[in-house]
């Protein structure tokens, strides 16, 4: 009696060890070592969260371990051993099988059939290994089994716990404990006086816009009054630093991580500290809020900084959902892999409970921002203030919009850098603008207001697969702007006038009555003249992989039409990137021309 009770006790350890692999493997170790290596990019407090997500992974093994365990004991070893090599399967495709995965971006991993089909092949190996190495052991009664399958499962959670714990303890897990959060609160309030409108629509490279009008000539109706500045560039190759410069005018040489360049940034910068001290009432509305620092909750009427709670401000059923997202997508095979492809914004969105306007965080997504815009919030005005500025920053037609021009959802295109999807996407963001005019027109606002609508950067312009460190392309930006007080009868003017990102602080400033800080270059868009001979700056930083980050920055200037590529020439000076936003290099650069 005393042996088939020891027996039962060994079977029962065996088959908790390993549900207990499986589940940490899948359901804690996954999403969580995702979430702390990227921590700065989701906004889920880890605090709050890993005791809640290692409670459901042991809470899905205890079931699945009472329920083997009811099972005939033959049927539950067996059980077990599947569990054991789907754990097993699943902690060699992280940990082996992957390479260089697209994270965090929404973006579809490009796999080939060949690809998927040896992976499957790995994958069914594993588990016809493990399961005929139990079944075998268990018909000749070899009393090592159970033994091998707890060693096994023991061992390779004791490992990955070691890890686990490695890196949070390297990690700054405080990062998010206490959140600066741009809140949806008067989104889409404007002042019934002056107004300041920009738009960022990302990705948005100038070209797209020749082919938008080409194809949807009926815009050009909407645009009337307005100027095109197709010779437009901007300072940054990328969203950061690019929406910190937009809003602060310091340029970013990497020689500082991401936070303490935000924060010096904001502190040397008087730009929106003296828009707030015109008396304009300043709200920001960008998918990425650690790109505004702490310090500007004193003049973003938008920005406070709150501590999270996980009951009180996050939505369990979704954060589990969006965390079961991120443990797949790193431990599924192939085959299924893009099934689970997410995007940190759309998590960061989605994870959080609807709560009273000062706390909801912003819908980037170019859908849902439409929906705020045309159904669920509209537009207001209000004499609280004389004066508004508003920039909001969307997803455009980054990589991982997967809507079409109506803002309907399609599956994402696989050439996400084709011209004909990006202009599909690109006359979705337009949507957004058409019901803001109209809007605008209807509270009788839209005539005194002035309205920028631009993006982050344009295409970085790499190599054609995607090593090259040369930039290969002209990266133009959109620039379109409606000036106040436009003769509305006009057509859409298009002017050559060598324009950037660095005279957008003037053209506010001046809209709204605001001291000149000098920013960027201290003039005004509708300064600049067709045929003037100008300089203009633009700092690319080159990424070498995914899994190198970011390894240089290079100085380029732009001596006429920025069009053209003939046009853009290497000042000499480049910089390591000593801290990327994504990843640190890790080691200088070290190859190729500069």
């Amino acid at each position: 009696m005393a042996g088939t009770n020891g027996k039962r006790k060994r079977s029962l350890f065996t088959i908790l060890a390993c549900n207990l692999f499986f589940t940490l493997t899948v359901a804690f170790f996954s999403p969580l070592e995702v979430l702390v290596a990227n921590i700065g990019e989701f906004m889920l407090p880890f605090h709050n969260i890993w005791w809640f997500q290692l409670l459901v992974a042991l809470g899905a093994a205890l079931v699945l371990t009472l329920v083997m365990y009811l099972l005939p004991p033959r049927a539950g070893q067996i059980a077990a051993a599947l569990t054991l090599g789907l754990g097993l399967a699943a902690y060699i495709q992280a940990m082996f099988l992957n390479g260089a995965m697209v994270n965090l971006t929404g973006e579809k991993m490009k796999i080939t059939e060949g690809e998927i089909t040896w992976n499957l092949v790995i994958w069914g190996a594993i588990l016809l290994v493990v399961l005929l190495a139990v079944i075998i052991g268990g018909i000749r009664h070899y009393k090592g089994t159970g033994l091998a399958m707890r060693w096994l499962a023991c061992a390779l959670t004791a490992m990955q716990a070691v890890a686990f714990v490695s890196l949070v303890l390297t990690t700054d897990t405080t990062y998010k404990d206490t959140n600066n959060s741009l809140s949806v609160e008067g989104q889409f309030e404007l002042s019934k006086g002056q107004n300041a409108i920009e738009f960022v629509f990302d990705t948005a490279d100038g070209m797209y816009v020749h082919t938008l009008l080409e194809e949807y000539p009926e815009l050009k109706d909407t645009l009337a009054g307005w100027t095109w500045y197709p010779n437009a560039t901007s300072v940054h190759s990328r969203t950061y630093p690019s929406i910190c410069y937009m809003l602060t005018g310091q340029v970013c040489h990497f020689d500082l991580p991401a936070d303490e360049y935000i924060d010096q940034a904001y502190a040397n910068s008087n730009y929106l500290r003296g828009l707030h001290d015109s008396g304009t009432d300043v709200r920001l509305y960008t998918f990425d809020p650690e790109m505004v620092a702490d310090s500007s909750q004193e003049y973003v009427s938008n920005c406070s900084g709150y501590r999270y709670s996980l009951f009180e401000n996050l939505e369990l059923p979704k954060l589990e959902e969006n965390l079961m997202k991120v443990a797949l997508y790193k431990s599924a095979p192939y085959r299924f892999k893009n099934n689970f492809s997410y995007s940190m914004y759309r998590i960061n969105m989605t994870s959080f409970k609807n709560e009273d306007d000062s706390y909801r965080e912003y819908n980037y997504m170019d859908p849902d921002f439409y929906y705020d815009l045309t159904e669920n919030v509209r537009m207001t005005v209000t004499d609280r203030y004389d004066k508004a500025f508003r920039f909001y920053h969307t997803w455009g037609v980054h990589p991982g919009a997967d809507w079409d021009e109506n803002l309907n959802g399609v599956e994402e295109t696989e050439d996400t850098e084709d011209t004909v999807y990006r202009t599909h996407v690109l006359r979705g963001s337009f949507r957004i603008l058409e019901s803001y005019i109209q809007q605008m027109k209807d509270l009788g606002i839209y005539d005194d207001a002035l309205i920028i609508v631009t993006a982050d950067h344009g295409i970085a312009g790499r190599g054609g697969d995607g090593e090259s460190p040369e930039k290969q392309s002209a990266a133009c930006v959109m620039m379109l702007v409606k000036y106040p007080h436009s003769d509305l009868s006009r057509p859409l003017q298009v002017s050559k006038a060598p324009v950037s990102h660095a005279d957008i602080f003037a053209t506010v400033e001046e809209e709204l009555g605001a001291e000149n800080g000098g920013y960027g270059s201290g003039r005004a868009l509708n300064d600049f003249t067709e045929g003037e001979e100008r300089e203009r700056l633009y700092y690319h930083s080159v990424l070498r992989s995914d899994e190198e980050g970011e390894i240089f920055l290079r100085e380029y200037q732009v001596d006429g039409d920025a069009e053209d590529f003939a046009n853009w020439h290497k000042t000499g000076n480049w910089w390591d990137i000593l801290y990327s936003y994504n990843a640190v290099s890790g080691e200088p650069y070290d190859g190729g021309d500069i």
